[in-house]
Parts: C-alpha cells; sequence; structure tokens
C-alpha cells in the first residue's frame, strides 16, 4: 500500500516538474529565436543604412547607366560623371551580402558578385522604394536568407534600394543547439528529480509505514486476546438462558438475548479484524488451484438462498463453462459477501443475478441487485474498512463495514480488481475482473 502511495507521490512530483520544465525550455526557446532574430534584424537594417550613407546621391548617380542620371548630355558633365569613384561597404559580417538595385529593381551594383535563385527581389524594391523599407525570406535551394530592403533617397524621392541580406542557417544552427541543450538539460533534470523524489517520498512516508505497522500489529493482537473472552462470555450466557430460561421474566430474557447478538457480532467483527491483518501482514497465502468456475457460482448461490428465507427474493446465476485459476476458498468467500449485501439491499420480492464471462485476459464476474442502489458518493468509499452506505441498517443486520474491505483483499491479491456501479435497472452492480 505506501509503495503504491509512495510512487503515485513521485509521479505526482515529476508530472509537475515536467510541466515547468517543458514550459520553461519552450519559453527559454522562444526569447532565444527572437533575440536571435532580432540581432540579425538590427545587423542587417545596420549595414544597409551605413551602404546608404557612403552611396548618397552621388554614388547611385555614379551607378547610373550613362543618360539614365537626368543629366542633359553636354559633354563636361558626362566627364564628371565619368571621373566620379563610387566606393563599396564591407559588411560587418563575413556570411552578409547586398546589392544595390534601382526603385524597379534593377541591379545597378553587385560588388559581391552575388549569385542567389531570388536576387534581387524586384517586389521588395519596389515595397521600399514605396515605403522606405522591406522584409522578406528568400528561399534557394536547401538555405533561406533574410533580406531587407532600404531605399536611398533625395528629396523624399527613391533614387535605389540597398537589398542587404544573410544566410538564416547559422540561426537554424544555434536553435538546434539550443534544442539540444535544453532537451538534455530537461532530461537529466527530471531523471534527477525521479531519483530524488522517490528517496524523498520514502523518507517523508517511514513515519506513516512505522505507525501504520504498529496499528495493524495492535489490531492482530488485539483481535486475538478478545476473541477468548467474547466466546466464554457468549458461552455462559448462551448457558443462562438454557438453565434459567424458566425463571427469567420477559424483559430479562430480552437483556440476555441482546448479550448474545452483541457478543456475537464482536465475535465476527474481531474475526474480520484478524483476517485483515493476516492479509496486510502477507500471513494469508492463496491455494491456488484449477476450479470450474460456474460450479463454484452454483454453489454460492445456494449459500445465499439459504439467506433468503422467507423473503421472496430471486437469486440467479449466469455463466458459461469456465475454468480459472485460483483459491476456490476465497472466491467462493466473495462471492458470499457479495451476494449476502445484495440480498439485504433487495428485501423482499427482489432479484439478484450473479453472472460471469470470459475475457481475453481473465474472467469478469458481477452481482447485480435491483434494490436502491449505491449513492455516486459511496461507490468509491464502499470497499473501505468501517464504511457503511447507511449506517443504522448495517449495524441492526449485523454488518460490522469489513465485508467489502476483506473481498477487495482477497482479489487484489489475486491480481485483480473490483468496483462498485449503477445497475442498468436502478439497483447496484459489484463487478470484479479475475486476471487468466
Amino acid at each position: 500500500m505506501f509503495e503504491g502511495v509512495r510512487l503515485r507521490l513521485t509521479a505526482w512530483y515529476v508530472g509537475v516538474l515536467i510541466l515547468i520544465v517543458i514550459a520553461t525550455s519552450i519559453f527559454t526557446y522562444f526569447m532565444l529565436s527572437r533575440s536571435l532574430e532580432h540581432e540579425l534584424n538590427e545587423s542587417l537594417q545596420s549595414d544597409a543604412r551605413s551602404i546608404a550613407f557612403q552611396l548618397g546621391e552621388s554614388g547611385i548617380a555614379g551607378l547610373m547607366p550613362t543618360g539614365s542620371s537626368g543629366s542633359d548630355g553636354e559633354g563636361g558633365e558626362e566627364g564628371e560623371e565619368e571621373d566620379r569613384e563610387v566606393r563599396f561597404f564591407t559588411p560587418s559580417s563575413g556570411d552578409t551580402f547586398y546589392l544595390v538595385v534601382d526603385p524597379s529593381g534593377r541591379i545597378l551594383a553587385n560588388p559581391l558578385n552575388v549569385s542567389i535563385t531570388g536576387l534581387p527581389d524586384k517586389e521588395a524594391a519596389q515595397r521600399a522604394a514605396e515605403r522606405g523599407e522591406a522584409w522578406t525570406d528568400v528561399g534557394s535551394g536547401d538555405d533561406d536568407y533574410r533580406l531587407y530592403s532600404y531605399a536611398i533617397r533625395h528629396e523624399r524621392e527613391s533614387i535605389g534600394v540597398v537589398q542587404v541580406g544573410r544566410s538564416l542557417e547559422e540561426h537554424r544552427r544555434h536553435m538546434q543547439e539550443a534544442l539540444i541543450v535544453l532537451g538534455l538539460a530537461g532530461f537529466a533534470g527530471v531523471a534527477l528529480a525521479t531519483t530524488g523524489g522517490l528517496a524523498l517520498s520514502g523518507r517523508a512516508l517511514a513515519p506513516a509505514r512505522r505507525a501504520f505497522q504498529r496499528q495493524r500489529e495492535f489490531v492482530a493482537d488485539a483481535s486475538h486476546e478478545v476473541r477468548t473472552p467474547l466466546t466464554i462470555v457468549r458461552g455462559n450466557a448462551e448457558m443462562l438462558e438454557v438453565s434459567a430460561g424458566d425463571r427469567l421474566n420477559n424483559e430479562e430474557k430480552r437483556y440476555l438475548r441482546g448479550i448474545v447478538g452483541q457478543t456475537r457480532y464482536l465475535e465476527r467483527l474481531t474475526e474480520d479484524l484478524s483476517r485483515l491483518a493476516r492479509m496486510d501482514r502477507g500471513d494469508a497465502p492463496l491455494r491456488i488451484e484449477e476450479i470450474e468456475l460456474k460450479a463454484l457460482l452454483e454453489e454460492a448461490a445456494a449459500d445465499a438462498r439459504l439467506l433468503v428465507g422467507g423473503t421472496g427474493v430471486e437469486v440467479r446465476v449466469s455463466s458459461p463453462q469456465v475454468r480459472l485459476r485460483a483459491d476456490r476458498d476465497r472466491i467462493r468467500e466473495v462471492l458470499l459477501i457479495l451476494l449476502d449485501n445484495a440480498v439485504r439491499a433487495v428485501g423482499g420480492g427482489g432479484h439478484v443475478t450473479l453472472a460471469a464471462r470470459e475475457t481475453e485476459n481473465g474472467v469478469d464476474l458481477e452481482v447485480v441487485d435491483d434494490g436502491p442502489g449505491i449513492p455516486e458518493e459511496h461507490r468509491r468509499l464502499v470497499f473501505e474498512r468501517f464504511h457503511r452506505v447507511d449506517t443504522g441498517r448495517s449495524r441492526r443486520e449485523g454488518g460490522s463495514g469489513l465485508g467489502l474491505a476483506i473481498a477487495k483483499a482477497i482479489v487484489e491479491a489475486h491480481g485483480g480488481a473490483i468496483s462498485a456501479e449503477r445497475a442498468p435497472g436502478g439497483g447496484a452492480a459489484i463487478r470484479l475482473h479475475l486476471p487468466a
């Protein structure tokens, strides 16, 4: 039990940590990507403006073909244009390239001999000439490029456009490296947290484990010590009832019957507590054998019909011929507990069905009644020790609140599972699965 709690606590702790790691990694990855992209964009803007500043109006005019600069064609001015020196800019980064184009996208200068598919980007040049700047991403084979187009203006008119670009491969490489680092760091953190969580949860549960162990030992010892005195009390009361019955009045007889009845109830309670304590300690090993399930169900139903008496409750069995490896006596005990509860819940004139069906990995059993059913808020609690849906009625009928807890312990000892659900007709349905 405590091992399961320990694993669940660790699972919750690790699960929350994984969510935190994932959220932190996504945020870090996103912020790093934005930072690198911002740095790239600022570098391209700085280079483009530096080129535009160095070129200026005179530089652009020097790049224009003869007659396109707006001159009147006189020789002196042409000589001046031919002698004008055009200086080119060296980018800040070795993988940065640039072109100088006119507002229509026609190349005016390509000093770095850039030969990339999609360049020059005429649409980007036209947008930059209109708006002052434009951003585009250009694809070329296996590589992509970030391109910044910046307009060179003279008297508010665009006379040229500088297109500066850089490969996005370095950005992708940095992001892949960051992803690997974040993944490895997250995996290492979760692994360390899992190891630490198991150790810490084990230490945190150690006091509770010791307290529970002492409680189990106390219950087992107390049950053993109380059983003999209760047997003596019941025996003496029954003997007194037989030997002095004629000398007792009705009220005294009623008191005596009450002593006998309550003593029997306490004997059943101590026996149930003792059995649960043995199961908790693992002192009640299963005797596994191959059993014929349908015959066992018929036998349990026959015993249940004796409990019915004259109430008119009908107990029916529906099962194929199935063979199962299990502890026959323990499974029969589970069936009797479930049938006894169902018969008590139905009352007079109702129906109780004990059914089984074979599945791929075992057998499913169910006990269904048409009684009032189990309220939804109680369905997960009915298998807890001392839990009663109707406390008053259970006590009047001699129930200790341990029957379903014993049934659950037996089923789980077989590696199975048991649950309480609502029957199709509105009653209660106790379903259990026994693995093959």
